[in-house]
């Protein structure tokens, strides 16, 4: 599955590569680091993407979908990653992602070692 706008390419993180993802992942561990949990030395390795990846590709969980960006000039190249948790398939049908604020979860996410506070957030269908 994949989507296609004039410059880029959006396809699951999966149909990458363990290669490319790593690639990814080692050029941008420091600046992601403020943003991202604590990640041990195995998830730089080659060899955690290409078992990830590949578990990813066996799982019929839809409850999880992760995404790349790749530049149509070097369709290889990943340049940026989207993750989307906690869908819920059927009639409701939901992730976690929205644009308007309903609160705040205090001390919710463990950000770089330190428990941060997580805006809630929903996108309401005006249907």
């Amino acid at each position: 599955m994949w989507f296609e706008t004039e410059r880029l390419f959006l396809k699951l993180l999966s149909q990458c590569g363990g290669v490319s993802v790593h690639d990814f992942e080692t050029r941008n561990r420091e600046f992601l680091k403020p943003f991202e949990p604590l990640r041990p030395e195995s998830f730089f390795a080659i060899k955690y993407w290409e078992s990830n990846l590949e578990k990813q590709n066996r799982s019929k969980s839809q409850s999880d979908m992760r995404w790349s960006l790749c530049p149509k000039s070097d369709e290889a190249r990943v340049m940026g990653r989207i993750d989307f948790s906690g869908i819920i398939r059927g009639v409701f049908q939901a992730c976690c992602l929205g644009f308007v604020k309903e609160g705040i979860a205090r001390d919710y996410l463990c950000i770089n070692g330190k428990w941060e506070d997580h805006v809630l957030t929903s996108l309401i269908n005006s249907n």
